[in-house]
């Protein structure tokens, strides 16, 4: 009886060990948080975000990201106030459509836009620029496997239990941190740091609200050039997100 005893208890620790190492891997972690949103037919989200560019201060924008199907992606981006966001004003505001085959970016204040087919890699050199990108998108989570750096690390982040995962960007000397909470396996939140020469430039991105709507208008995910709006042959800056 002792020995079944000890041998059952050996059994529970050795799977529990087994477990815990599993549920650590990057991998694990990043697919089943892709599995989470491969389930969700459309996603709404509010994110803050806070760019520091060396010497230059710090940037402050507002995100409203909506993602549909997995194919379909919309994000409105406001400056928030600050240092540098008082002296580029409206000027820096963006609209961005992905209608799952085409990425249209808009600035309003400027009156121009650009389009680029989806599958165009790099396109405004930044993450979450389409739904093959997103932080939300099940193909986005998986594609990050490829450039992880290390294990998955638990953290706090905003005051919530996260896995921490680091992966490298192809822009050299960037590595991109995604935090994903450990209760829910949503994803909370992403820092960046790059250093470029001697630029150095770090980033910080927090989703403050995420929410599951049953479907979304179409209406989001169509884009009409407004009266008078000029088409530009090149992307134009402020990739982020």
């Amino acid at each position: 009886m002792k020995l079944t005893t000890t041998i059952a208890l050996t059994t529970i620790f050795s799977a529990a060990i087994g477990q815990a190492s599993f549920a650590q891997s990057p991998k694990v972690i990043l697919e089943r948080t892709a599995h989470v949103y491969a389930n969700k037919s459309a996603v709404k989200a509010v994110m803050d975000m806070h760019m520091t560019l060396g010497p230059m201060g710090t940037i402050g924008t507002k995100a409203v990201i909506y993602q549909s199907g997995g194919k379909k992606y919309r994000v409105e981006t406001t400056m928030l106030p600050g240092p540098m966001a008082a002296k580029v004003g409206q000027n820096a505001n963006t609209l961005m459509v992905a209608t799952g085959k085409y990425l249209y970016m808009y600035r309003p204040a400027m009156n121009q836009y650009s389009v680029f087919p989806e599958n165009k890699p790099g396109v405004g050199g930044g993450p979450m620029q389409s739904p093959s990108q997103s932080l939300m998108s099940a193909s986005g989570l998986k594609k990050m496997e490829a450039t992880v750096v290390g294990p998955a690390k638990m953290v706090s982040f905003d005051n919530i239990p996260c896995w921490a995962i680091a992966t490298r960007s192809k822009m050299a000397n960037q590595i991109v941190t995604v935090y994903i909470a450990r209760s829910s396996y949503l994803v909370k939140g992403v820092t960046m740091v790059m250093n470029y020469g001697k630029m150095n430039m770090s980033m910080k991105a927090l989703f403050t609200s995420v929410s599951f709507p049953k479907s979304l208008p179409a209406s989001l995910f169509t884009f009409t050039p407004p009266k008078g709006a000029v088409k530009m042959a090149t992307v134009m800056p402020g990739g982020m997100p």
